[in-house]
C-alpha cells in the first residue's frame, strides 16, 4: 500500500514537471519568440519577417519607433538609426537624436544586419545593353525605335552568387505622357546571355494609364540569407500617390513574385 502512495506520489510529481514545461516553456525561449524581425522602406512601409514569409504590417507606427534599424540607402550601408515620422515622411536619428538626412531608397532590418545589399545606383547603357534590349522589343512586339533611354535603368549585381556580375534592366514609359506606341513597364536579367523576365506589363497607348502599372526596382538583397539576390519591386498607379512593395525571388530556376500587393 505504501509503495503504491509513492509510486503515486512520484507520477504527481512528474505530471506537473511536464505541465509546467509544455505550459511556461523556457523563458529564453520565449523572449526570443517574441523577437520580430522587420523590413522598412522608404515610405513607411514595414514588413513582418515569421521565419517563412514576409507579411506587411498594418500598424507599423510601433515597429517604426520602437526599435533601432540597420539603414542602407541606395544599396550602401548608412548606420543604426532610431526613426520617427511626421506627416507620412520619415526621418532618422542617432543616439544623439541628431537627424540624419538622406535621398535615396531606403531599406532597413531590424535583425543582425548579415543581408547582402546591392547598390542600386543605375549604370551608363553601353552598346552591348541596346542591342540587349533592342533584342528583348522585338520578342515582346514592342517599337524599339521609340524607346526613351531616360526610362531605362541598368543594374549590375552578382545576382546568383556564381562570382560573376549579371544585369538587371528596369525599362517603363506607361506613364510617360509623350511615349510614342505602347506603354509598358519591363524588368528583366541578362545572365550570360540567357534572359529571366521579372515583371512584364504592356497596354496600349490609350490604356496604359487607366490599365497599366508603374513597375520600378527599390532595392536588389538577399532578405533570406539564401546567398541568392531577391528583389523588392514597387507597383504604382497612374495618378494614385499609393506604392506598394512586392517581393521577388528564385525559386529552383525561376523567378517568382512571392510576396504581392
Amino acid at each position: 500500500m505504501k509503495k503504491g502512495y509513492i509510486a503515486l506520489i512520484i507520477c504527481l510529481i512528474l505530471y506537473l514537471i511536464i505541465m509546467f514545461v509544455v505550459f511556461k516553456g523556457d523563458p529564453k525561449q520565449k523572449q526570443k519568440e517574441k523577437i520580430e524581425e522587420y523590413v522598412l522602406f522608404s515610405n513607411n512601409q514595414v514588413w513582418k519577417y515569421d521565419g517563412s514569409k514576409f507579411l506587411t504590417v498594418a500598424n507599423n507606427i510601433e515597429a517604426l519607433t520602437n526599435q533601432k534599424f540597420y539603414i542602407y540607402e541606395d544599396g550602401a550601408y548608412k548606420g543604426k538609426y532610431k526613426l520617427g515620422t511626421y506627416e507620412n515622411s520619415l526621418y532618422l536619428f542617432d543616439d544623439d537624436n541628431n537627424s540624419i538626412n538622406y535621398n535615396g531608397e531606403l531599406i532597413g532590418f531590424t535583425d543582425n544586419n548579415k543581408h547582402i545589399v546591392s547598390p542600386t545606383i543605375s549604370q551608363t547603357i553601353d552598346i552591348k545593353d541596346q542591342e540587349i534590349i533592342k533584342q528583348f522589343f522585338d520578342n515582346n512586339h514592342l517599337e524599339y525605335q521609340n524607346i526613351n533611354y531616360e526610362n531605362v535603368q541598368k543594374y549590375i549585381s552578382d545576382i546568383d552568387n556564381d562570382d560573376k556580375l549579371e544585369t538587371l534592366y528596369s525599362i517603363s514609359n506607361m506613364f510617360d505622357e509623350n511615349k510614342i506606341g505602347k506603354g509598358y513597364s519591363l524588368i528583366f536579367i541578362n545572365d550570360d546571355d540567357k534572359i529571366y523576365e521579372l515583371i512584364k506589363d504592356i497596354e496600349t497607348n490609350n490604356k496604359s494609364f487607366s490599365e497599366g502599372y508603374g513597375y520600378y526596382v527599390n532595392n536588389i538583397v538577399d532578405l533570406d540569407n539564401d546567398k541568392i539576390m531577391d528583389f523588392i519591386v514597387t507597383k504604382s498607379k497612374y495618378g494614385s500617390p499609393d506604392i506598394c512593395y512586392m517581393l521577388i525571388q528564385k525559386q529552383k530556376k525561376e523567378y517568382k513574385i512571392t510576396k504581392s500587393c
